[in-house]
């Protein structure tokens, strides 16, 4: 049996890391658990606690980033000499699923790539959930491209409620259902380019946009409602969505529209993939290669354009390439990444 501790330990709020360790622990070799939940010291612990053959990690910077640089100055030999121990003194193999080369919103130079570097040194290998994403990543943490595996991210179809319908949906939110709606779904944060889609839609005029999604950062919400203004055809909903009430956001929607500006991998995506949507969304990271049975919907330049360009296409053709990302979201199985520990 082979034993593997899991860090850091991630919320209900995130089932990624849910399903994964459901996925692992399907198979007859693997014993899977989380480790502890410490910020500071929860890598060696977990090393000493559990005495496992691996640990897996999804997300690494709490363990040596804070907003305040100082801060981070600090933990930064922490992190080293903890990753030091539990590797060349206890013996346990490191292994890292990569979902970004470098987080959202930290600095990507000096100590805080320091810290990635010398972690992606250490580890045994490290997952990407595509091809697209190997020669970056290993340029940018100076490290061949030998180190990577490649094992795509499940679908999240048995994780969430789907008992609605488009009809249903619209009458909960008060929109026409003659209309067409699109939607952005995910945590409200700058990278992810909502001003340029609440202004490339207000732009082209046609239909109603819904944007949904937890926004911890009050000022930036209330810049967006600046940027809607008096617009009757945007609903903006900045808050948390229950497990139940996602359904109620893609079932109302003909066209799901993620128009990141910085993006390496996207649940929201894969999400939307699993409720039969369309994804306007651009030509990035592992998209290309997630989508690639639409990708005359990923745009390179122009969102503007190519969202205009989807918003005159017909509800059928629309629903026929949501029906074909989700047969193409199937095909990929949380259990699939058992084989990669041995």
């Amino acid at each position: 049996m082979i034993h593997i501790s899991c860090l850091p330990k991630a919320g209900l709020e995130n089932p990624y890391q849910l399903l994964m360790m459901e996925g692992l622990n399907s198979s007859t070799h693997l014993d899977v658990k989380h480790g502890i939940d410490d910020k500071f010291l929860g890598i060696l612990r977990t090393a000493m606690r559990d005495k496992p053959d691996y640990i897996h990690f999804d997300w690494i910077q709490q363990y040596y980033y804070r907003r305040k640089h100082w801060m981070t100055t600090l933990l930064y030999p922490l992190f080293v000499i903890q990753i030091w121990l539990v590797v060349h003194v206890l013996g346990v193999k490191l292994v890292w699923t990569l979902h970004n080369i470098m987080p959202h919103d930290s600095p990507d130079d000096g100590v805080y790539l320091k810290a990635r570097r010398y972690f992606a040194k250490k580890v045994d290998w490290i997952r990407v959930f595509s091809p697209t994403t190997v020669t970056d990543a290993a340029s940018i943490l100076s490290i061949s491209e030998d180190k990577f595996i490649i094992v795509p991210e499940g679908s999240y179809v048995s994780y969430y409620p789907n008992t609605t319908n488009r009809e249903s949906a619209r009458n909960k939110f008060s929109i026409s259902t003659d209309s067409k709606v699109v939607l952005f779904f995910g945590s409200i944060r700058p990278y992810k380019g909502i001003e340029d889609l609440i202004i490339a839609f207000k732009n082209i005029n046609v239909g109603h946009l819904i944007i949904a999604g937890n926004c911890t950062n009050k000022s930036y919400a209330n810049s967006l409602l600046d940027l809607i203004g008096e617009s009757k055809s945007i609903t903006f909903h900045s808050r948390g969505v229950s497990l139940t009430d996602i359904q109620f956001y893609m079932s109302c929607a003909n066209v799901v529209v993620l128009p990141f500006k910085k993006i390496e991998n996207s649940g929201s995506a894969i999400l939307a993939m699993g409720f039969s949507k369309p994804i306007v969304a651009p030509f990035k990271g592992v998209l290309p290669y997630r989508l690639k049975k639409q990708q005359h919907l990923l745009f390179k330049d122009d969102l503007e354009s190519k969202l205009s360009s989807v918003l005159q296409m017909s509800i059928e053709d629309l629903d026929k390439i949501g029906i074909t990302n989700f047969q193409e979201v199937q095909k990929f199985k949380w259990v699939d990444y058992e084989e990669s520990f041995k």
